[in-house]
């Protein structure tokens, strides 16, 4: 500990510093881990260390030969079927093991990595449980718990609450929460420890045992809690600073807390990556820096912790949602209070004795929840590059009156980032069964998107291009142009429409089908502007043509058709036109060589006849497929079509990108 201690303090720091660094850098990135299980394997053995209930599944952490994620799906006469399962047991499952895959959308969520770096490498989809041993006493008292939670009101609440699982929170609440700012209020944190702390204080405060009750009741409550880094951390920071106080080391709070992370990093260096782990840090450490600042009364102090903590997770929260909410600061000085004085509590009383208060608590917490996630005042904040954001941090931590200028001029330079983009890009996205083409001009000057995909079972694709279009720092749509009616190709344009300010929205030829009219109807309330039957659109860099102006009663063979060049470069979007509207466009136009075809229909045999592509020699072929869809697209006979071209499938590359600058062009993809 002496010896520490001189360290700490002094010029040493950076030396450890670049030592840990290195030492994450060579365990996390260059030694690569793979599993010790084959995806041939139909036998998964081994402990379920935890589980979650949601929808018509269950999501079973098993630790055999590693920690392995299975998945049962329930059927409808099954829904109490999970019950059977208990924490601690020795399972043995039958089925089949399966990839895990990345995100094929940029800068959305990578569940790969995620589950990669709690060393998790595949998934197991099961047809059978057989349970073969009950737990040890620790698992049963935790899973008795989890059932008795799942028999009282509000059970969701109660498990975030009580053992730090969110799982059954709703979507709907959850939005509702991430847009006001206030989702981190469920999350198991100092609040729930101190609460510990305290209870062990009081009652047996006289114990001579006490630093070893404290201790013993400190490890079981993180195993009952799932092992959070953020309890980690207070459990670890208590245990030192208790150690720091009784031998007069005289380390301060920050040099304590600097020194938990650096243990907890040793010992698992894959924490470097956990957006969790840097959120809980970061704000702790700068309230340590500005803990002179936090004197006034009590709702004075909660106003600067939560403008403090904005500041301190401003970059983790723009990492993760690439936006914040300025309504945020407010809802934090009405909630925080709220939810710890009041609601948690209270749920912990619920937990023991069912009773109608944690019925009245939860009703209040959502609407006060829904109160504020009326009102936003949203600002966009592109992806932050990492030298912009431990500029931010350097800055973020000096106690200057004029650091918060500075902060906003970083934030203001990573908006012009991407306006200054000399790049034509043209995004062809994965949205699985569907299109959705984006074309973002020089500076982004203007953005157009064609189509937008849609899946009725799910909002996963929209909910990826919302994300994917403010990385970016796209705002706005200047024209939305709908190939036809179906709902993969505009099922998404109610999200889309939503969430940007879209100027213009284009549909094909012909009558309005229902799903159309839905959308006009809401395009009507929103003051937006809609055409159809148009020849082409000027836009500053290019036009748009639209090649197929004819009507018939097939909502594919009335699909827009679209035809651009910039540059030397040219591309012909077919929608799902088929192979009659392919001879009725080569007809009437002239058509150059095509540089990329986005080919019509997914592939289907119904499109992208021989003579068409014998014409207009594609020499890139773009195709929106999902993965082993039940169309079974694409189709052979017209893959061996294209095979004088370039063949790009959005189910084995994901989202292809093209660039083009100076003449030059480039492709890039991001597969699953």
């Amino acid at each position: 500990m002496p010896k520490l201690k001189t360290i700490l303090p002094s010029k040493k720091i950076i030396l450890i510093l670049g030592v840990l660094g290195l030492y994450i850098f060579i365990t996390t990135k260059v030694i690569t881990y793979s599993s010790k299980y084959q995806e041939q394997e139909e036998v998964l053995t081994g402990r379920i260390i935890s589980y979650s209930l949601k929808e018509d599944k269950i999501t079973l952490i098993i630790k055999g030969k590693e920690k392995v994620q299975a998945i049962y799906y329930l059927n409808p006469n099954e829904e109490n079927y999970w019950f059977k399962v208990k924490l601690g047991s020795y399972v043995r499952l039958t089925g089949n093991f399966k990839k895990i895959k990345n995100n094929t959308v940029p800068n959305t969520f990578n569940y790969k990595k995620y589950l990669y770096n709690k060393h998790i490498y595949f998934n197991f989809i099961i047809k059978k449980i057989e349970i073969l041993k009950e737990g040890n006493i620790f698992y049963k008292i935790k899973d008795y718990g989890y059932k008795k939670i799942l028999n009282r009101d509000y059970p969701e609440f109660l498990l975030a609450f009580i053992m730090g699982d969110k799982s059954l929170i709703g979507e709907d609440i959850k939005e509702s929460m991430q847009i006001n700012g206030t989702m981190h209020l469920l999350s198991i944190s100092g609040m729930h420890v101190s609460l510990l702390v305290s209870f062990v204080s009081k009652f047996f405060k006289r114990s001579k045992f006490r630093y070893a009750l404290f201790f013993l009741l400190s490890l079981f409550y993180i195993f009952w809690v799932g092992f959070p880094v953020s309890v980690l951390r207070v459990m670890l920071y208590l245990f030192l600073k208790k150690i720091n106080d009784q031998k007069e080391l005289n380390y301060s709070n920050k040099q304590l807390l600097i020194l938990t992370m650096f243990i907890l990093l040793i010992i698992n260096p894959f924490y470097f990556y956990d957006y969790g782990f840097w959120y809980s840090y970061l704000i702790t450490y700068g309230l340590f820096v500005n803990q002179d600042t936090l004197k006034g009364n009590y709702f004075i102090s909660i106003l600067k912790v939560s403008w403090l903590a904005s500041i301190f997770s401003l970059p983790i929260t723009a990492l993760m949602n690439y936006e914040i909410n300025l309504v945020s600061l407010l809802a934090n000085v009405i909630m925080v209070p709220f939810v710890s004085l009041i609601v948690f509590p209270i749920s912990l009383i619920s937990f023991i004795i069912s009773n109608h208060l944690w019925k009245l608590v939860v009703f209040l917490l959502l609407k006060i929840s829904l109160f504020f996630s009326y009102f936003k005042l949203l600002i966009n904040i592109p992806k932050l590059p990492m030298v912009l954001i431990i500029l931010y941090y350097l800055i973020a931590f000096k106690k200057r009156k004029k650091k918060y200028v500075l902060l906003i001029l970083i934030l203001v330079i990573n908006g012009l980032i991407n306006k200054i983009n000399p790049n034509f890009t043209y995004y062809f996205v994965d949205v699985g069964q569907g299109d959705q083409s984006i074309i973002i001009s020089p500076y982004q000057k203007e953005v157009v998107m064609i189509d937008t995909g849609g899946n009725k079972n799910t909002d996963y694709i929209g909910k990826n291009t919302i994300l994917f279009l403010k990385s970016i720092g796209i705002t706005k749509i200047d024209y939305l142009i709908l190939s036809h009616g179906d709902y993969d190709h505009l099922g998404e344009s109610f999200n889309l429409v939503a969430n940007f300010k879209v100027k213009n929205v284009i549909f094909n030829q012909g009558s309005y089908n229902e799903l159309e009219q839905s959308l006009i109807n809401i395009l009507n309330k929103q003051k937006i502007n809609y055409y159809q039957n148009l020849a082409k659109i000027t836009l500053k860099d290019y036009q748009i043509y639209f090649l197929n102006n004819e009507i018939t009663k097939d909502e594919n063979e009335d699909s827009n058709v679209l035809y651009l060049a910039y540059q030397n470069y040219n591309f012909l979007l077919m929608g799902d036109a088929g192979i009659t509207r392919e001879e009725a466009i080569l007809k009437k136009y002239n058509l150059p060589p095509i540089t990329f075809l986005k080919v019509g229909h997914h592939g289907s045999k119904t499109s992208s006849g021989k003579n068409f592509l014998a014409q207009i020699k594609p020499q890139y072929s773009l195709i929106g497929v999902g993965e082993n869809n039940v169309y079974h697209h694409p189709n052979e006979e017209v893959l061996k079509s294209l095979a004088s071209s370039h063949i790009y499938r959005t189910d084995l590359e994901g989202t292809i990108k093209i660039t083009i600058h100076n003449q030059n062009m480039q492709i890039t993809t991001y597969p699953p």
